[in-house]
């Protein structure tokens, strides 16, 4: 009994059960994949509603250029929960939208409480290394983003 319990099925029963490419992989069939009542955004804004969560923005200190460090606090019932966002002022020729990219325009951290002057400075320098850089236990996810090449221009000059 411990045994079958413990053992994976064998190559021929993974295959057997496996539904085709084709069938899976369908555009029609992923296209009219939506978000449900269990889908995670959905069931966190219900809860942050349901328990009266307030969002502040409780540091800015970006300048006129974009380029600075923000936290935003999320306070629920139980925990409070940081979004540190740090923007910088990445050169174009720095920047890629592609998922190999070393330097970021923006750069966050979901920190678990309220994070001290500290925890930002050493933050500043670790997050944008990513995988590369030193976190606590407190960082919970760390992110990256930088502006695409190919639409930020153009969604700017059509806007202004």
């Amino acid at each position: 009994m411990a045994d079958a319990i413990l053992s994976l099925p064998d190559e021929a029963r993974v295959a057997e059960l496996m539904r085709a490419p084709q069938e899976v992989m369908r555009l029609a069939r992923m296209g009219a994949s939506h978000q449900t009542r269990l889908s995670f955004m959905r069931a966190i804004l219900r809860r942050v509603k349901r328990e009266g969560w307030q969002v502040e923005r409780t540091l800015w200190d970006v300048d006129e250029k974009g380029v600075g460090v923000g936290v935003y606090e999320a306070r629920g019932p139980e925990r409070i929960y940081s979004l540190i966002a740090y923007a910088n002022d990445l050169p174009p020729e720095k920047r890629s939208d592609r998922v190999i990219a070393t330097e970021w325009d923006a750069s966050f951290a979901l920190f678990d409480g309220v994070p001290a002057k500290a925890d930002i400075d050493r933050l500043r320098d670790n997050v944008p290394k990513q995988e590369a850089g030193r976190c606590a236990a407190s960082e919970l996810v760390l992110s990256r983003a930088n502006r695409s090449v190919r639409l930020f221009d153009h969604v700017a000059d059509c806007l202004s």
